[in-house]
């Protein structure tokens, strides 16, 4: 096969490709084109329900239209049956009296002989509809005539005549095509009415949908203060709007969070960096001729670059709580035990400090021992860091009803007031410079870490401070059965 075969036969799938492009275009397009909106919906949906009123409107009136003429019926054979009984209770021949509307009747004696009869010909009934006698009506097209049957009995002594009855019911009939027909008109005007005026209609009611669209539209990531107007509407569009409003509130809280978490993150790693860099600069000009200079930029860049560590790790604690994927493995603790060990790890630690022990009470809990060893260790390390040397640091565990409470306590510098609603925020620091000479400095992390595992676990943290005299940390939970 030729370059010019290979060219022609690329050239023809490329054409059947762009041909099949633009047919899967145009079909796409005349789905969507089909597509019903609100307002038609809203309208197809209205005439619907206004036919089937319409046809439970007629059925009811049929009902009831019905019930009157076959009561009627009823009523004036009766006054015929009667006249019959009296006539043959008395032994007097019966001249039957026959109204205008009872057209036809048939009496049969005894012997079911026909006493008296102008009841319809054979010739007559053959355009009634339906045939047979079984039927309480019936209907002649050609002729526009219909009647209603029906039957009695006349018991005298041991003797029983039957009467036979055809009522008259044409003007009945037309009366009720008329009112049926009047129906329709009227019904039908409704629905050409609605067809018509259908959009302005709309328009109205749907106003409430377009201005949510409309502000719905002009939301952005700079704009999640706007907000859906409410003022004047008191249906369920309200209620979407009040909800769409709550959900922007959350989004917009949810972003600000984001924003100020990104723009914390980057200040803290933003310093060590800074740090690295410049003892980095510093040994590369003058580590190699002086040992005193290499021994300090290796020291502060192994503490530096541990101190990084530390937050990158809280970070991805942080971020595997928000993205919900940080589980907790569950077991029985044994609280007392739990304590004393955060206490001899933190006497090993703070031997500048004075670690206090008791009382540790007895109690088990169902817990994730490493969870609830991370943030005990939190609240350990805070007084250690904002204790002054020769201070105090406390641990104790006991109940409290159905609770078991662990403490850390210290006697360091405390928390205000002011700071005491704000410390579990991330990243808050209620005093950055009291930091700035300590080794071990942090980055306002930790007690929004711990507030996040003791809150999976179910229970709560419990703060008690005085500036100057110390804080209490606790953290409650439940207790297991025991």
């Amino acid at each position: 096969m030729n370059k010019r075969n290979i060219h022609t036969i690329e050239k023809s799938v490329s054409s059947v490709n762009r041909l099949s492009d633009q047919a899967s275009l145009a079909f796409n397009q005349m789905l969507s084109n089909l597509r019903l909106s609100i307002s038609l919906r809203i309208t197809i949906n209205y005439c619907r329900m206004l036919l089937k009123s319409a046809m439970i409107i007629w059925l009811i009136f049929s009902c009831v239209f019905a019930w009157v003429a076959w009561l009627n019926t009823n009523n004036q054979a009766d006054l015929a049956t009667d006249r019959l009984r009296i006539a043959l209770e008395s032994n007097q021949a019966y001249d039957p009296v026959l109204p205008e509307d009872l057209s036809r009747i048939r009496i049969l004696d005894p012997a079911g002989q026909i006493y008296f009869s102008n009841w319809y010909t054979d010739e007559e009934f053959e355009g009634f509809w339906p045939q047979g006698t079984d039927w309480p009506f019936s209907l002649d097209v050609g002729r526009r005539f219909a009647s209603l049957q029906t039957t009695r009995f006349v018991t005298v002594g041991l003797d029983r005549w039957q009467m036979d009855f055809s009522y008259n019911s044409s003007e009945w009939l037309v009366l009720y095509l008329a009112a049926v027909m009047g129906l329709m008109a009227v019904d039908t005007f409704r629905m050409i009415y609605f067809l018509i005026r259908s959009k302005k209609l709309n328009q109205a009611v749907l106003k409430p949908i377009d201005e949510i669209a409309q502000t719905s539209r002009i939301i952005t990531a700079e704009n999640l203060g706007q907000r859906i107007n409410i003022h004047g509407t008191k249906n369920e569009l309200k209620d979407l709007a009040l909800v769409i409003n709550g959900l922007l509130d959350r989004l917009e809280s949810a972003y600000n969070s984001q924003k100020q978490f990104v723009s914390d993150a980057s200040h803290e790693l933003r310093t060590p960096i800074a740090v690295i860099q410049g003892y980095a600069g510093l040994l590369e000009r003058w580590g190699k001729s002086d040992p005193a200079v290499t021994e300090e930029a290796l020291s502060a860049i192994v503490n530096e670059a541990t101190n990084m560590q530390k937050l990158v790790e809280n970070l991805l604690f942080l971020a595997r709580h928000d993205k919900q994927t940080w589980k907790l493995t569950l077991s029985p603790v044994l609280v007392h035990d739990l304590v004393e060990e955060i206490a001899k790890d933190t006497e090993v630690i703070a031997v500048r400090h004075q670690v206090k022990v008791g009382p540790l009470e007895e109690s088990v809990i169902m817990a994730d021992k490493n969870a609830l060893k991370q943030a005990l260790r939190i609240f350990a390390d805070n007084s250690m860091k904002y204790t002054p040397e020769d201070g105090q640091i406390g641990f104790s565990c006991r109940r409290e009803g159905p609770w078991v409470v662990m403490t850390v306590w210290d006697t360091g510098q405390g928390v205000s007031k002011d700071d005491l609603s704000k410390i579990f925020d991330r990243f808050y620091r209620a005093d950055p410079s009291r930091n700035s000479g300590s080794e071990g400095h942090g980055y306002g992390l930790g007690l929004s870490i711990a507030k996040i595992i003791v809150s999976a676990h179910g229970g709560k943290i419990r703060v008690r401070s005085t500036p100057g005299a110390g804080s209490e940390f606790s953290i409650l939970l439940k207790r297991a059965l025991e």
